[in-house]
């Protein structure tokens, strides 16, 4: 049988939303519940537990000897109800390992290469490196609930933070084949290695709903925060999902899916109305944004500490 998603029964859907906008018990600007751990893997340099809601992700980077940080997000195989035995990962992976790289390489860490350079030991200046590690940054997505970009990132943010190494020192200058113990020893004093961050991004997500909708529900704005699975499948074809990424008291990233079909903006609009209305939403997105960005980032810096 086809996916059963595809099936909407729209008279059903219409009885619900004139009680409620929300399946969940939730206001239409309240978020979800959010849970920050540090350090949950003890066979690893770095870890992190991160649940957004039901959303959990799980980060563990591994330190390795010949880059930058290199981000992939994977699907646990039983996160979603459509995974099969040595079923491809779907494409909504991809987007976020590159979206998560690109606010580690652009925001977090910009000049990263800076703090993975190894050195040799006979250089006492320690100007010139001769090598440089690699940070391979698994994100595994233990369940999907929706909100996937808002738990991938601080998961990431604290595994890197939280990571530690032991420093290696090149013994030899020559690229020599072989074991890379022979080749880069711990310095003298065995001292540890750890990332520095320079701005903590935070990721929200919302969804516009139709302003039919919200106006039936006491004149509230046409967003929802934090839209669970269910809740996008629902307006998927009436509405789109929007990220906003959130960095030092400014929006610094913003994606919106079916941001340019005519549907969705008809149904911002109110008939007979000027474009203050629809302003006036993006100002209550934002500044709702801005908000609850400072709340993620003090949970996730007492994580951290």
């Amino acid at each position: 049988m086809g996916d059963l998603n595809l099936l909407k029964p729209y008279a059903v859907f219409e009885q619900l939303f004139e009680q409620k906008i929300r399946i969940e018990d939730r206001d239409c600007l309240e978020f979800a519940d959010i849970n920050v751990a540090a350090g949950v893997l003890t066979s690893c340099h770095g870890s992190a537990l991160v649940k957004v809601g039901k959303t959990q992700v799980k980060v563990i980077p591994e330190s390795g000897n010949s880059g930058n940080i290199t981000c992939n997000v994977e699907f646990a195989g039983l996160c979603h109800r459509g995974s099969r035995l040595n079923a491809p990962q779907p494409k909504y992976a991809q987007w976020l390992s590159s979206t998560i790289q690109r606010l580690l390489n652009n925001f977090a860490f910009p000049s990263i290469e800076n703090q993975l350079n190894i050195f040799s030991i006979n250089d006492p200046n320690i100007l010139t490196p001769v090598a440089s590690y690699t940070l391979k940054l698994d994100v595994f997505v233990l369940h999907d609930d929706g909100c996937l970009l808002d738990a991938c990132v601080p998961a990431a943010l604290v595994s890197l933070c939280t990571t530690k190494w032991t420093k290696l020192y090149a013994v030899t200058d020559e690229q020599a084949a072989g074991s890379y113990l022979e080749l880069y020893k711990p310095g003298p004093q065995n001292e540890t290695k750890s990332l520095k961050i320079n701005e903590w991004p935070v990721s929200l997500s919302f969804c516009f709903v139709p302003r039919p909708v919200a106006d039936r529900k006491s004149k509230t704005v046409p967003i929802i925060a934090q839209p669970t699975k269910r809740e996008l499948d629902i307006w998927d074809t009436d509405a789109g999902p929007v990220h906003i990424t959130v960095s030092q008291g400014a929006v610094v990233d913003l994606s919106a899916v079916n941001a340019f079909l005519t549907g969705l903006w008809d149904s911002l609009f109110v008939a007979g109305a000027n474009e203050s209305d629809v302003v006036n939403s993006w100002e209550v997105l934002f500044d709702s944004a801005v908000s609850h960005a400072q709340k993620v980032l003090q949970i996730i810096q007492k994580a951290i500490n």
